[in-house]
């Protein structure tokens, strides 16, 4: 499973997640030559674990002010990043860079996936400026900010020290009511079919969320302990930043399904136990989604991702007794009903019987043999 964005049939951006830090630090060491001295953090990655460490702290910034750092792929080929830094949130305005692989070059690839951020940046996220500071001799990067007629404001001299040797800045600028905006709205989405896909849940999203789980309040209500009364905007707002920061340690992930292109529910894998490697996945659906398999396909791609992707060793899914529906997913993937816990759970001022299901790593390989 990877979120991808799909800029055109040759061009996407693709969400960076620690799992991918041994491929991209390929792309970064094979180019390290070309890359440096542009890029100043180059020599501090010395090894994977190092890029690692960075592509977490990529992840905090989304969590904090929705920025992002996103892979740039050629016709599926991981080749570069483009990515916001410094983001001042009071005045609006972040610095956007990008570097390419030398091999992916010359296809107008970064010049693409730059003006899709661009776009990101000024309609989803808000900002009203984005710099840009390439460096006099960056022939390459000084002909991305001219395709995209970003103005030029200036030259800072000795702005950065790079390899030993300060490096002047050409300034450049686009404003938000000087831009016009020609890609999709931006999403990150794993597709699972034609019409299902699995959606990043990024904090902007939020009203969207709540506005769904408000209008399905009492049909959730009956099963999740945090559909309440006093669930509010502003807490869906930071379960999302909380569940990225879970993200980037590895812990699991929640995200939306989104059908026919609507928001329809939510999936994750939570309470990772990295000793055990083992973890429970969950659901929900609104209520007038149901009855069309749904789910059971949105959960067949998060076993994917949590038992393959992930590597875990076993994954858990608990229904209550009485909720025949969520019950059905697991027995239509095949799980194992493990146990039913008496009183298990608190659900609306008693106490409910549960059901545990679990699938196996090794067990899930041979299902998905099968199916093949």
């Amino acid at each position: 499973m990877k979120f991808t964005y799909q800029i055109d049939d040759e061009v996407s951006l693709r969400l960076i997640e620690p799992r991918h830090a041994e491929e991209l630090y390929a792309v970064v060491d094979a180019n390290r030559d070309s890359l440096l001295p542009w890029m100043r953090w180059v020599n501090e990655v010395t090894d994977a674990e190092v890029l690692r460490g960075h592509i977490k702290q990529w992840l905090l910034q989304t969590a904090e002010t929705g920025c992002m750092s996103l892979g740039i792929e050629l016709a599926g080929e991981l080749v570069g990043v483009v990515f916001h830094i410094r983001p001042d949130m009071v005045n609006k305005q972040v610095e956007v860079g990008y570097w390419l692989a030398t091999w992916a070059r010359g296809r107008g690839a970064v010049t693409r996936a730059v003006r899709a951020v661009c776009d990101f940046t000024f309609r989803e996220l808000g900002f009203n400026r984005i710099n840009v500071r390439v460096a006099p001799g960056n022939a390459a990067s000084l002909a991305v900010a001219e395709r995209l007629a970003c103005v030029r404001e200036g030259v800072s001299r000795q702005a950065w020290l790079a390899d030993g040797k300060y490096w002047d800045a050409v300034e450049y600028s686009l404003l938000a009511d000087e831009w016009q905006a020609t890609s999709p709205p931006f999403a990150l989405t794993h597709r699972v079919g034609d019409e299902l896909e699995l959606r990043f849940p990024e904090p902007r999203l939020a009203n969207h969320i709540y506005e769904l789980v408000d209008a399905n309040r009492e049909h959730l209500g009956r099963w999740l302990p945090w559909c309440t009364p006093q669930y509010t905007e502003d807490g869906c707002e930071s379960f999302m930043r909380d569940t990225i920061k879970i993200f980037a340690d590895g812990q699991g992930l929640a995200m939306w399904i989104v059908d026919h292109g609507q928001l329809v529910g939510g999936i994750g894998n939570t309470r990772v136990n990295v000793a055990d490697r083992s973890a429970e996945i969950g659901y929900w659906l609104a209520e007038s989604a149901q009855g069309n398999g749904i789910v059971t396909r949105a959960a067949r791609a998060m076993v994917d991702y949590s038992l393959i992707d992930m590597g875990l060793n076993r994954v858990m899914i608990y229904a209550a007794l009485e909720n025949a529906r969520s019950q059905a997913v697991p027995e239509r993937l095949g799980f194992d009903r493990v146990a039913v816990h008496r009183k298990a759970v608190h659900r609306q001022g008693k106490f409910v019987d549960d059901v545990q299901y679990a699938m196996l790593a090794e067990d899930w390989k041979v299902k998905r043999e099968g199916e093949t």
